[in-house]
């Protein structure tokens, strides 16, 4: 206990060493809230454009598309950071010539993987938190009364718990394949999929039935779904049974695999002489 308590004060200690660097920089990071403002304007703008009388698609997750939009926009920023964040924290870590030294630390590869997710959510929660200022609170796009905060948090964290499983299934590539050099199937696969078929700005839906059911096996599909329904329309627990259910069992597979993956990829690098950086 007292192990856990100092590491996260050691990670709590980077994370606001990050946070001043971050926006010692004024202007750099006012261009980057201007950026999201103008981001969520034109999506609102085209959300409304579009909606007119909602499709009886878009009524499956509510009545205007605007708002399907904004949170499209807010998970996704989460989504896409999460799929990444582990393997370019390994990646960053070997070519500074850091890893053999965090591996040899008391922190160890653990100190890595949560400054990596803290730092990173630490980011994307200021952004998450803007576009949901700037969409929902200044320019009134509607949203459910009824929206229950502890079942959002439930399937918004298994949403990230299966995300971060596939996140470190795409870091173990990095010695398991030596993909190196930034790109490595996993996360390329992800990256390419999600877009198109997790719904991030239509309704997975609307695609042909066969690439419906490839867009369901996606857990990032069951997680924007269920996360719209329950902020859109209010939905309850037992409404998105469904895919609370698959995103738990994805989400305990995915770690067993992850873990045995990761583990094996550092016996790999070790016994073949490739964790130091020559």
């Amino acid at each position: 206990m007292k192990g856990l308590l100092e590491l996260l004060h050691q990670s709590m200690v980077y994370i606001r060493t990050r946070w001043k660097l971050r926006t010692a920089y004024r202007v750099s990071f006012l261009l980057d809230m201007l950026d999201i403002f103008i981001g969520v304007v034109t999506y609102f703008v085209l959300g409304n454009w579009l909606s007119g009388p909602a499709s009886e698609t878009i009524k499956i997750y509510g009545e205007n598309y605007a708002s399907f939009l904004i949170v499209g926009m807010i998970v996704n920023q989460f989504f896409r950071a999460s799929y990444e964040v582990f393997y370019w924290a390994l990646s960053s870590k070997y070519w500074s010539n850091e890893l053999t030294l965090l591996l040899l630390s008391p922190r160890g590869i653990e100190a890595m993987i949560i400054e990596a997710v803290l730092v990173t959510y630490m980011d994307i929660s200021l952004y998450a938190f803007l576009i949901f200022l700037f969409g929902f609170v200044v320019l009134g796009t509607p949203y459910s009364p009824n929206a229950n905060p502890l079942l959002l948090i439930l399937v918004f964290t298994l949403s990230i718990v299966s995300i971060l499983s596939l996140s470190l299934v795409s870091a173990s590539m990095f010695f398991i394949l030596n993909a190196k050099q930034g790109l490595e199937p996993i996360s390329w696969l992800v990256s390419m999929l999600t877009p198109f078929l997790a719904g991030t700005y239509y309704p997975p839906e609307i695609l042909p039935q066969p690439l419906q059911q490839v867009a369901w096996l996606l857990p990032q599909t069951h997680g924007l779904a269920s996360l719209r329904k329950i902020v859109l329309k209010g939905c309850g627990f037992y409404e998105i049974l469904q895919s609370v259910a698959y995103l738990a069992a994805f989400s305990i597979v995915a770690v067993c695999l992850g873990r045995l993956l990761f583990k094996r990829a550092l016996k790999k690098a070790l016994k073949e002489g490739d964790m130091p950086h020559w």
